[in-house]
């Protein structure tokens, strides 16, 4: 990868490591067929990177994650205290391809272990959004503040993949991003990431209002911050018009708290019917965007 120093324009080179099991995996995916080889050698792989130094971020209720090399990562789960043998499964799903935010798709499985596409090339230069319960308000302001930071373009591009796995669906089994642990969600750089296997769930167009915003306002935290981030998650979730009738209908009483969570001098119910009103105004976000000046 090429890169020019603003400074003085001199080509500078940062090279990234793909290792050799990794492009036998590519060239793997391509035809769907494993082989022994192949699968030996993500045992040995699992011998060495399977440690605490080569661990990625905090670990998840169901799982933890592991830097394979500066392209892939491999999940286990806790369940799994013997993994047994290791038979290789493609499991790339193109509709999950090609999301602006979302990399955490499952690209192929060796017995119940995934392989993941990286989402940062360096484990150490990225923020996780903390979870307040778990890690502490400290931690959860800390990290929020850095999700604070990021520009409207990256909360507008979150909505946007909200709206399209919204739109995939089988018959009556539909998809969603899992936003309800908040270390899913990673600062990477001036991007904001999400990873974390998508879930079935029988309920249409899941990836609605409360699903955006639960994991950025939690209880705790600095009011001033959670408020700024509350506000570009609201402009971002309009501009998609993101689902709300069955956050209003069922999770009212959560939304409730979010709002009050955010410090905000209004009312989720309040907000529902303004929001209903608005979006079908010819001048919708002037409206949202005067709305959010006066909360």
């Amino acid at each position: 990868m090429n890169s020019i120093n603003q400074n003085n324009y001199t080509p500078s080179f940062c090279a990234y490591y793909k290792s050799s099991f990794s492009r036998r995996l590519e060239k793997t995916l391509l035809t769907g067929q494993g082989s022994q080889q192949l699968e030996d050698e993500f045992v040995r792989i699992l011998q060495t990177k399977k440690n605490n130094r080569a661990k990625m971020g905090t670990p998840g209720m169901y799982g933890s994650v592991y830097r394979l090399d500066d392209y892939y990562v491999f999940k286990t789960y806790h369940v799994d205290k013997e993994l047994g043998t290791h038979p290789f499964k493609k499991v790339l799903d193109e509709r999950f391809q090609g999301f602006k935010t979302y990399v955490g798709n499952v690209l192929a499985k060796f017995g119940k272990i995934e392989v993941i596409a990286n989402a940062t090339r360096d484990k150490r230069k990225f923020v996780e959004l903390a979870r307040a319960s778990k890690q502490g308000s400290e931690a959860y302001t800390k990290s929020l503040r850095e999700f604070a930071s990021l520009p409207q373009k990256q909360f507008d591009m979150l909505a946007q993949d909200f709206s399209r796995l919204n739109g995939i669906c089988d018959g009556n089994i539909n998809y969603k991003f899992d936003t309800h642990n908040p270390n899913n969600f990673l600062k990477i750089g001036s991007s904001l990431k999400l990873v974390d296997e998508i879930a079935i769930t029988p309920c249409k167009e899941p990836n609605d209002i409360h699903a955006f915003l639960r994991a950025f306002i939690q209880e705790s935290g600095d009011s001033d911050i959670k408020k700024a981030v509350f506000k570009k998650c609201i402009l971002a979730s309009e501009k998609e018009k993101l689902p709300m009738d069955d956050a209003h209908k069922y999770m009212s009483t959560y939304m409730e708290e979010i709002f009050k969570n955010a410090g905000v001098n209004d009312t989720f119910e309040n907000f529902y019917k303004l929001m209903t009103e608005y979006r079908n105004d010819k001048n919708h976000m002037r409206l949202v965007e005067q709305y959010l000046e006066n909360i």
